[in-house]
């Protein structure tokens, strides 16, 4: 316990290192060499493995920025001309390969994301025109028709429908007018959220209304 004890808390008078060690203490010149000899490398011993010093020189990394990353991507990508031309080959290629696999691997992971989403959708659908077929309600039986309708939008000439009004009602002229002008499928100016921040730098017009209101 006691060589312990010296090894963690060394005498201020005494430095020890890990090839070789030297004391300045009169105590220990008054001992007899053997004795000195071996409670000197005992004690040396201890110091050694409590106090080993790394002989590595490789640098840490600070964040997600790494002080020999520069030269280690140098050193692999652009080998030094006394360099191996096997080697340097044989590397590109295992980056060109791995690049190459790691492409695929998301080229597949999408495509099995699309095919069920696509399954998914085609489940959706069929239980719609289930729903469509079986029930009695004129409304609930044009949901499949109108979700499977795709209107031309390249054709001018195709105008949104005027909706539906009851018995005894007809649209006005300007309302009229702008059913015929709408183009199917564009989405209604009168269902987008309000904004302010434009890219064009114009504001919402919070006055806006359509025609024949």
């Amino acid at each position: 316990m006691d060589t312990i004890r010296k090894a963690l808390y060394p005498p201020l008078t005494t430095t020890f290192t890990a090839g070789a060690s030297s004391s300045t203490s009169a105590s220990s010149k008054k001992k007899a060499a053997p004795e000195a000899d071996a409670e000197a490398q005992e004690q040396r011993v201890f110091v050694t493995a409590l106090h080993e010093t790394s002989k590595t020189h490789a640098s840490s990394p600070t964040g997600t920025y790494h002080p020999q990353m520069l030269d280690r991507l140098t050193h692999v990508l652009l080998p030094t001309p006394n360099a191996d031309p096997t080697r340097a080959k044989e590397t590109h290629e295992t980056i060109t390969r791995a690049h190459l696999v790691s492409k695929r691997m998301e080229r597949e992971s999408r495509e099995r994301a699309l095919r069920a989403k696509e399954a998914s959708l085609k489940r959706a659908c069929d239980a719609l025109r289930a729903i469509s077929e079986s029930s009695s309600d004129r409304s609930v039986k044009r949901l499949y028709e109108a979700a499977m309708y795709q209107p031309d939008v390249r054709n001018k000439n195709s105008a949104s429908p005027a909706p539906e009004v009851e018995d005894g009602k007809k649209l006005s002229l300007a309302e009229r007018k702008y059913y015929d002008a709408r183009i199917e499928g564009v989405f209604p100016r009168e269902m987008k959220v309000p904004r302010d921040t434009w890219p064009n730098g114009e504001r919402w017009d919070y006055g806006w209304k359509r025609v024949g209101v």
